[in-house]
């Protein structure tokens, strides 16, 4: 979900001219980002899916700066320690902070691309329960840094709905070699995108985003023509 600052009308039929448009309408303009950032990855080799939330601004164009708050869904089980009489049920859990960049590479009217990096704390603990005493306790804990590195894209299915995929590697930075060598590793994400700047300009401002369609179409199909025409003259030439 991102909740951005409509922007205005574009009048064009020139691609060029038309990003350079986008480019002069939005120079000068924030966009508050709130998006939701759930991702999954994997935790000694098993799927593991993290919850999370982000927080930020667009400014200038193309530059995204927030900070974002991540949490392991559910945590995950770990090998129970097994006494004489009894047992320790273990069941790790891991969440960060941090503070995130973006640079958006390409952007159109449907599609996006951009590189997200971002640096923070995390805090890892194992969360234990003794099966013969019921009593809850924490075995082990530690605070660590975390850094991601990543590739993320989206593409615009109607003007406040798209569909995104992402994925990249995140690594963590501890004395604790356990906690190290556990958590290093890829991650990915299939999202469904709710643009609520979007669906506010779709419900109140239709004509507004007609006009945006209409001229993104006339766009594309003067590129279309252009290339047509190029292709008969390369065709004409070779005659």
């Amino acid at each position: 979900m991102k909740l951005t600052v409509p922007f205005k009308s574009i009048g064009t039929l020139n691609e060029k001219n038309y990003l350079k448009s986008v480019a002069k309408e939005n120079k000068n303009k924030a966009k508050f980002i709130i998006s939701f950032d759930n991702y999954r990855s994997f935790f000694a080799s098993r799927p593991v899916q993290f919850y999370g939330l982000k927080l930020g601004i667009e400014y200038p164009r193309k530059f995204r700066w927030g900070f974002g708050l991540y949490a392991m869904k559910n945590g995950l089980p770990l090998q129970p320690i097994e006494l004489a009489d009894y047992s320790i049920n273990q069941n790790f859990n891991f969440s960060y902070a941090n503070t995130y960049f973006e640079y958006v590479l390409f952007e159109d009217y449907r599609w996006e691309f951009s590189v997200p990096v971002s640096i923070g704390t995390g805090w890892g603990k194992i969360d234990t329960l003794s099966t013969l005493y019921n009593k809850p306790g924490i075995r082990h804990s530690d605070t660590v840094t975390v850094f991601t590195q990543g590739l993320a894209a989206h593409y615009k299915v109607f003007y406040w709905l798209g569909v995104g995929v992402g994925g990249g590697y995140r690594e963590i930075i501890s004395a604790d070699k356990f906690v190290r060598n556990k958590l290093n590793g890829p991650f990915y994400a299939i999202k469904i995108k709710l643009f609520l700047g979007g669906l506010y300009k779709a419900i109140f401002k239709r004509e507004q985003v007609r006009n945006e369609h209409d001229e993104y179409r006339k766009m594309k199909k003067g590129n279309r023509d252009k290339r047509k025409k190029k292709r008969e003259e390369k065709k004409s030439a070779k005659q």
